[in-house]
């Protein structure tokens, strides 16, 4: 599977930070996560981890909300890219939380009409049985 093959498990711009986006693929056992402005010559966070070190968590049982997330670490940075249904609402919510010494630093938000993959369907792949 080359680079071009990547399976892209969600991407998206940022809501509110134009140019803004972040990218989660697969590859060759690998899952990549890039973070940054369309355009820029490097992205501002970019690196890959063995599918075997990647969390995958999900809530699609009773209660108000449906939550899938794949959880990456990386240094003393958690990135946790996540899709939420609300239940009682209908709204729906997709972006990436990012942490540091578990120090809550940022929740970026997709653009709803710019994001590309299913997060959920991934990560349902991926739980165990």
């Amino acid at each position: 599977m080359s680079a071009a093959s990547a399976e892209e498990i969600l991407s998206c711009e940022i809501a509110g930070d134009t140019g803004a986006y972040f990218r989660l693929t697969e590859n060759q056992g690998q899952v990549s996560y890039v973070f940054g402005k369309e355009g820029d010559a490097s992205p501002s966070t970019a690196f890959s981890m063995p599918i075997g070190k990647v969390v995958y968590r999900s809530w699609d049982n009773y209660g108000q909300y449906l939550s899938y997330l794949v959880v990456l670490r990386k240094d003393d940075h958690v990135y946790s890219v996540y899709a939420s249904y609300d239940n009682w609402s209908g709204v729906d919510t997709t972006g990436v939380t990012v942490e540091h010494k578990e120090v809550f630093l940022a929740d970026h938000r997709c653009r709803h009409m710019t994001v590309k993959g299913d997060l959920v369907a991934y990560v349902r792949k991926k739980m165990p049985k």
